[in-house]
């Protein structure tokens, strides 16, 4: 595994791990319907579902790349199409919390400004109970929690945007890279064995090596001169 697969496996269980922590937040928001919430937003189910789906696809794809090298769902460009799509949802879940009015009213998640003055009076809780007050401390208690776990899920949100669309921007420059190097199959390789910074050479021109032959040499032929008296052995002259 490259230094890539390292922080892409990290990254992977990250995602696990927040868009889990979203998921149980948001059930537990969402059981305290008619009790604490009077009304649930839209963008409330909308993260829910988005938390779903990121832990379904985090989780296949964690557990089939880990039990097969080179599958479909390692693929460099299957990666760079689901980390996109799940950061462009955590993206629309994030921003239209932000833009809630029920998220932009919680800004201090504090509600000592609502005790009336009771605080300063330095009263216990049994004290409060003989008044009558306990259920309000109570309710104050829980308002905060309440207001806490918003900011936490909207937090998660934001930080799983920046974690798909930084895996997703890496992995596409780094395929840019592999690609402009000479690797054209880069997209469809496994992109947590892959080395992107490798140069490819099956592009250029193969070059054969030339075998070269032996060279017989022959000795100089030797012309003998007929002697004197002699004439010269006549050549058999080809019939046509």
């Amino acid at each position: 595994m490259t230094a890539f697969g390292v922080v892409r496996l990290v990254a992977n269980v990250a995602l696990l791990v927040f868009s889990l922590i979203v998921l149980g937040l948001s059930a537990n928001l969402l059981s305290k319907k008619g009790q604490w919430i009077s009304a649930v937003p839209g963008w409330f189910g909308f993260t829910l579902f988005v938390s779903i789906i990121s832990l379904l696809v985090g989780g296949v794809v964690l557990v089939v790349n880990r039990l097969r090298n080179g599958a479909v769902t390692g693929m460099v460009a299957v990666e760079l199409l689901w980390t996109g799509i799940l950061g462009l949802f955590w993206l629309s879940a994030a921003g239209a919390q932000s833009t809630s009015l029920l998220i932009s009213s919680l800004s201090s998640c504090s509600f000592s400004n609502y005790d009336y003055g009771l605080g300063d009076l330095g009263l216990s809780d049994s004290d409060l109970d003989s008044l009558g007050l306990g259920s309000y401390k109570n309710a104050m208690k829980g308002a905060e929690s309440i207001c806490h776990q918003f900011k936490a899920v909207q937090a998660f949100s934001w930080l799983n945007w920046l974690l798909l669309w930084g895996w997703m921007v890496s992995l596409l420059i780094l395929s840019i890279v592999a690609y402009t190097r000479g690797n054209r199959s880069v997209f469809t390789a496994p992109a947590g064995d892959t080395d992107f910074f490798a140069r490819d050479d099956t592009n250029k021109p193969a070059v054969y090596a030339q075998t070269q032959y032996p060279q017989t040499t022959y000795p100089p032929a030797q012309q003998f001169s007929p002697a004197y008296g002699q004439t010269p052995a006549a050549q058999p002259v080809a019939q046509v």
